[in-house]
């Protein structure tokens, strides 16, 4: 009985060597197979921000705060008043909590950080001087060196 016993020993610190040191092949590519949000090719609109959907985890953001930040966004992107600066500082400072069986935080990352591009161009552009804009009456004038 006690060969056996020594036998299984020696089988699996063999093994676990050959394991080791990669001799019984090599692991496969880990395979990411959680779903993927369907974002669109260009500009969101309110109805692509609406129909996101998240994978969920183990441990990710707190779906309830990440589903209210979204709709806030599709409400902005119904809105042509709403200023593109602001929702651009909302989406990069909003922070989520970490919970249990909460959104895959790449993709919501992946997400916000598309809106926030999308949002900061709109402000830039929405400043940005026209050709029909006036130009100024008077001379910038040169500011003193510091010494």
């Amino acid at each position: 009985m006690w060969v056996l016993a020594v036998l299984a020993v020696v089988v699996g610190v063999g093994g676990g060597w050959l394991l080791s040191r990669g001799r019984l092949g090599e692991m496969p590519e880990l395979v990411d197979d959680r779903p993927q949000p369907r974002l669109p090719e260009g500009r969101f609109t309110a109805d692509d921000v609406r129909a996101l959907r998240f994978a969920r985890t183990g441990r990710g953001y707190d779906r309830v705060a990440v589903d209210e930040l979204l709709r806030a966004a599709a409400r902005s992107l119904d809105d042509p008043t709403a200023d593109p600066g602001q929702l651009a500082t909302m989406s990069r400072e909003t922070r989520f909590k970490v919970v249990r069986g909460g959104y895959q935080m790449q993709q919501v990352d992946a997400v916000l950080d598309r809106l926030s591009h999308q949002w900061s161009v709109d402000a830039l552009t929405s400043i940005a001087p026209t050709a029909d804009a006036p130009e100024p009456s008077e001379p910038a004038q040169r500011l003193p060196d510091a010494e």
